[in-house]
């Protein structure tokens, strides 16, 4: 069985909202109140909400299609920050969905393995993502990628605050970072930008002092 990965498009706004309620409502409307559920999903996946994700540049959807058929996906979100996260350059897995009918065929190794390289790619140095302390499949699953709990936080599904594990996959990148620092007025050490190649930090490096040569930078 051949999976395709694709990114997703403004066209893909209604096929994201119905799979999302679908994934959603099949994994947890069981062990949950029908009118928290309720109250969340109306909050969550709507046509009007993934139109403007689809075009927010931190935020990148990946679809799973088997036989040309959407069977799940995955959205993350480019610097999201969550307490606790010490991590300034980590990029969050906010959702990795599979259809029922597709669980076991390989769409969540698929996507996993997607969205690592999307964050190898972009130059993210960790992963992280929240889940249900009581979902102990989704759990496993996100351990056997290396994934480990460093804390929690709380999610609001309607009106009942539920506890959430946060797990984070460390050490994503396998090639050295190279950032480029500047001191502010006060001599605070501040970050502007981070590069996976040193030729493209010395760019940006030599860029700047051209223009700015009251400010002092470097690299690191």
């Amino acid at each position: 069985m051949n999976i395709n990965l694709r990114y997703a498009n403004r066209s893909d706004a209604e096929m994201l909202t119905e799979i999302g309620i679908k994934t959603f409502s099949d994994t947890f409307f069981k062990d949950n109140n029908p009118e928290d559920m309720d109250i969340y999903l109306k909050k969550a996946f709507s046509v009007e909400l993934h139109l403007k994700e689809l075009v927010d540049p931190n935020i990148v959807f990946l679809i799973a299609e088997i036989d040309g058929k959407p069977a799940g996906y995955a959205k993350l979100k480019a610097y999201s920050k969550i307490d606790g996260l010490i991590e300034t350059d980590s990029m969050e897995i906010e959702r990795i969905y599979s259809l029922k009918e597709y669980i076991g065929k390989g769409i969540g190794k698929a996507l996993m393995e997607a969205s690592i390289k999307e964050a190898k790619e972009k130059g993210f140095s960790s992963i992280w993502l929240g889940v249900w302390e009581r979902n102990t499949r989704a759990i496993a699953f996100y351990e056997k990628w290396g994934f480990k709990i460093i804390g929690s936080h709380i999610f609001m599904l309607g009106k009942d605050p539920q506890n959430d594990f946060i797990m984070l996959l460390d050490k994503v990148l396998d090639k050295k970072k190279w950032e480029v620092w500047r001191q502010d007025d006060n001599g605070i050490k501040v970050l502007i930008e981070t590069f996976i190649e040193k030729s493209k930090a010395e760019e940006k490096l030599k860029y700047l002092e051209s223009f700015f040569h009251k400010q002092i930078y470097w690299i690191e």
